[in-house]
């Protein structure tokens, strides 16, 4: 995974997922801003199977704690603690998992999202009704895409039979 896309992510979370603490914030900048960090860091899912790692959960999702290292199977709370373990150890691998709304539905983080080597997919097979909605929901959109562009194409040729013929698909996708 590149360095680039994981900086996005975090940059994109950063300015759209609401967290708890101003120093979640200065964690995931800490973290975004250092090449280092970021190309040991990997954006899984189960955290807590692995043997280093960090849970932010959005107050979206949550208003208990929400950021937890997991370590050697120990849970740290202490953002302070957290950030030290980040800083003292930052070429080692770091698995980081977030839990906000609609996240199968943001393709940024989908980009970002890799296998856990530490948790089988297949042990626990999870929000796969919101995966196969979105990518329902996307194709219908380049099914629009596609239609519009014909549309135009037959309003460029004057060809009044083919644009209602069109228009009318058009409306009927929009319908389902």
């Amino acid at each position: 995974m590149e360095i680039s896309q994981k900086r996005e992510f975090l940059e994109w979370f950063l300015k759209s997922v609401p967290v708890a603490t101003r120093e979640i914030l200065w964690i995931l900048n800490y973290i975004a801003n250092h090449d280092v960090i970021l190309d040991n860091v990997r954006i899984i899912e189960q955290v807590e199977k692995t043997p280093r790692g960090i849970l932010f959960v959005s107050t979206e999702v949550t208003h208990s704690q929400s950021i937890v290292l997991y370590k050697a199977g120990l849970e740290f709370q202490d953002v302070n603690q957290i950030f030290h373990e980040i800083r003292m150890h930052s070429e080692e691998e770091l698995f980081l998992e977030f839990k906000f709304l609609n996240a199968w539905k943001t393709s940024s983080y989908l980009e970002v999202l890799e296998d856990n080597p530490h948790s089988s997919w297949n042990e626990e097979v999870e929000n796969s009704q919101d995966i196969e909605e979105f990518l329902e929901e996307e194709a219908k959109l380049a099914q629009i895409k596609a239609l519009s562009e014909e549309i135009d194409l037959a309003l460029a040729q004057k060809d009044a039979e083919k644009f209602t013929e069109l228009s009318h698909q058009l409306s009927e996708l929009k319908k389902v």
